[in-house]
């Protein structure tokens, strides 16, 4: 296990497991990271033809220049409606509403109070909920300020998935399912996170287990 956290596949579903570097707000954005994937292979129920399994694009270099764009957008639109927030309060709602998760969106704006007002500063990086690599649009759409470190992992782990998955014979194009492992304890922002579970996945399914030997490990980060 990676001191931060690893992830592998079997058949069309992926698991990540969190290592014990991977902080209590870590974890949380982690899995609100996994429940929007699930979320979107859910579809709405009231529309039969949404939803379906994520599938696995090749990628290009017009989508990768696409996506920065975008990225560089939603950065700009956020940096102004926080620079026009009127008072502190609005500034934090602002923050956690176009944050993955409230501890990152309170981290964000606590930051951005005490001076600290660019990307790299706050130590975020704009987010598509879902990654271009499985399936999610390039557009500024969406897209959700996330912890550097998180973001990094989960591309990473979107990025060589993907690859490995469409390399196999024959090439697996879909994923059906993502499960988030991650049993306390945690190093807590506040203490009353210490002890909570943050695993999570499609409901009523638990992690697969693998067939005919160990599943791919297709990412560790420590």
């Amino acid at each position: 296990m990676a001191n931060f956290g690893q992830s592998t596949f079997v058949g069309s579903e992926v698991v990540i497991e969190c290592g014990d570097k991977m902080s209590c707000c870590d974890r949380e954005q982690a899995k609100a990271k996994t429940d929007g994937y699930n979320k979107e292979i859910a579809g709405d129920p009231g529309d039969p033809k949404s939803g379906g399994p994520m599938q696995i694009s090749p990628g290009s270099g017009d989508l990768c220049n696409t996506k920065c764009t975008a990225q560089a957008e939603a950065w700009r639109s956020f940096r102004e409606k926080m620079d026009n927030a009127g008072s502190a309060a609005e500034r934090q709602q602002i923050a956690k509403d176009n944050a993955m998760s409230d501890c990152i969106g309170e981290s964000v704006a606590s930051s951005w109070e005490s001076g600290r007002r660019t990307s790299r500063g706050l130590r975020v990086q704009m987010d598509h909920t879902v990654e271009v690599k499985w399936g999610g649009p390039a557009s500024p759409d969406g897209l959700l300020a996330l912890g550097s470190r998180v973001n990094n992992f989960f591309g990473s782990i979107c990025k060589r998935t993907g690859d490995d998955m469409m390399k196999g014979t024959p090439p697996q194009e879909e994923i059906s399912a993502v499960h988030f492992v991650c049993n306390p304890p945690c190093r807590p922002p506040k203490a009353a996170d210490k002890n909570k579970n943050y695993s999570t996945g499609p409901a009523g399914k638990s992690p697969p287990a693998p067939v005919g030997g160990n599943p791919v490990r297709t990412y560790l980060a420590d």
